[in-house]
């Protein structure tokens, strides 16, 4: 892709679904997996870059596994 394609219904379809299939992973072992890292600004793939404890705590309070 360049900088201004976009995408079409079906490249979004297959990023949501490879997105999914690996956010409850966590790629770099630090306790958090990867959606809870995106969402609370860290990066999955790195160990040194860790959500702090209270923000984990807090997110996953109002955030709870379905």
């Amino acid at each position: 892709l360049k900088k201004n394609d976009k995408l079409n219904k079906k490249q979004i379809s297959a990023l949501e679904a490879g997105f999914k299939s690996i956010e409850e992973k966590d790629s770099d072992s630090d306790g958090a997996n990867n959606k809870e890292e995106l969402m609370l600004g860290t990066y999955p793939g790195d160990a040194k870059s860790t959500p702090t404890k209270e923000a984990l705590e807090e997110y996953r309070k109002n955030n709870p596994k379905k």
